[in-house]
């Protein structure tokens, strides 16, 4: 296990932990932490290759248990996992397996299971032989709506243009067999599901999917598209709160 790189920001506890998607890293939660004004103590941190080549092969039972070492390690108290995509399907797993790490979860337009494992790793081996350039090119299609703040879309494509090639790849292995059904009948804390009217990246049935899968989950339905934290921070936000007012119903 390994402490990831973070970054936090002292406020009013509980921490919110923040997880990425795939192919983006802690910049992405700018418009959020920028709106938030610090009024919420929070976490983020760069998910395994992202921040280096990471060659040698890592799964997605390892991203798991990094992602608690790092809560561990800048937490003694439970936290409010937020995830979005990839950092969301995270979060699920880490509050399963780690349940003394988590008071909430906020879960953001995240898979339940890859429907096509075979894709992802056609996707990797296009990153080794082409690297990062053509999916930097169409990144705008399958994150973002169509009237999209194109500022805010061009920081986060420089962003992805920064990634390891090789690290991303070996990400894209590592989540070709994601699965967190098992995990999602397991949180024990309450849980908010995200479900954004436009992403196209994630088929909206997961989120329902999840939402029948965690005990004590309470989906919403949101505008925006799969970086909803980036593109509509407000209504992450307001999940955010909605977690922690359920936090302070059931204590």
């Amino acid at each position: 296990m390994s402490v990831l790189p973070w970054t936090a920001s002292e406020g009013p506890l509980p921490i919110v932990a923040f997880g990425n998607s795939l192919g983006a890293v802690q910049a992405s939660w700018g418009p959020l932490l920028h709106e938030l004004g610090g009024s919420r103590a929070t976490l983020t941190f760069d998910l395994p290759g992202h921040y280096d080549e990471s060659i040698a092969p890592f799964d997605f039972d390892k991203m798991a248990e990094d992602v608690a070492q790092t809560i561990r390690a800048h937490s003694d108290a439970p936290v409010v996992l937020c995830g979005v995509s990839l950092g969301g399907a995270l979060a699920v797993r880490v509050a399963a397996d780690h349940p003394e790490l988590a008071c909430a979860v906020v879960v953001v337009n995240a898979p339940v299971a890859q429907p096509d494992p075979a894709l992802w790793h056609a996707r990797a081996r296009a990153i080794d032989e082409h690297g990062l350039e053509p999916f930097a090119e169409t990144l705008h299609e399958r994150w973002f709506s169509a009237d999209a703040e194109p500022s805010m879309i061009e920081a986060v494509r420089a962003d992805f243009r920064a990634l390891p090639a090789a690290g991303y790849a070996n990400a894209c292995r590592a989540i070709a067999d994601l699965d967190i059904r098992d995990a999602a009948s397991r949180v024990s804390v309450p849980a908010v599901i995200v479900r954004a009217a436009d992403d196209i990246a994630v088929a909206a049935s997961n989120s329902d999917e999840l939402a029948t899968l965690i005990p004590h989950s309470h989906l919403i339905h949101v505008p925006g598209a799969h970086l909803l934290p980036a593109e509509n921070p407000r209504a992450v936000i307001d999940a955010i709160d909605m977690a922690i007012a359920l936090i302070e119903e059931t204590s």
